[in-house]
């Protein structure tokens, strides 16, 4: 009779809980690398704004001109500052989710290696029994030998 490991269905839960935060670290991870790159965006359209006014600044400007660029800029930083802190919120979640990862994965890692353990067992007790069995059939076949030998000798 083979023996069932009993908690299969606890590893099955564990793996599917696993692929579970797999999915949203993926999805943090994402979130975070999309954050960082509008922020970079936005680096980027402020260092073109401050060059195409300083090289528009050459001929004179007026002081209207001189707020609204200034006004423009103020604005670009402020989106920056904003996405500043979606950045670190999206790290946040990502460390966060990042950890619930790892001990999700620990816990399947204990179930299967219960299971090791419990395939290990069941192996040997089957090799046991198997060797019983060999042993048992060879101890009969020794015993009608010898009794046949003894009763061909009489």
């Amino acid at each position: 009779m083979a023996k069932k490991f009993k908690l299969a269905a606890l590893l099955r839960v564990r793996r599917i809980m696993e692929d579970k935060k797999k999915r949203e670290f993926g999805d943090a991870l994402r979130e975070w690398i999309t954050a960082t790159q509008e922020r970079d965006e936005i680096d980027r359209r402020i260092a073109a704004a401050q060059q195409a006014y300083n090289e528009h600044a050459v001929g004179g400007i007026t002081i209207d001109e001189l707020r609204l660029r200034e006004t423009h800029l103020m604005m670009l930083r402020q989106n920056r500052l904003m996405q500043e802190v979606v950045i670190l919120q999206a790290a946040q979640k990502r460390d966060w989710v990042r950890e619930e990862l790892i001990e999700a994965t620990r816990r399947r890692q204990v179930v299967e290696k219960l299971k090791e353990k419990f395939t290990i067992r069941v192996n040997y007790e089957t090799n046991k029994q198997a060797e019983k069995q060999l042993a048992e059939t060879a101890l009969l076949r020794f015993a009608r030998r010898t009794a046949e030998q003894e009763s061909g000798r009489s």
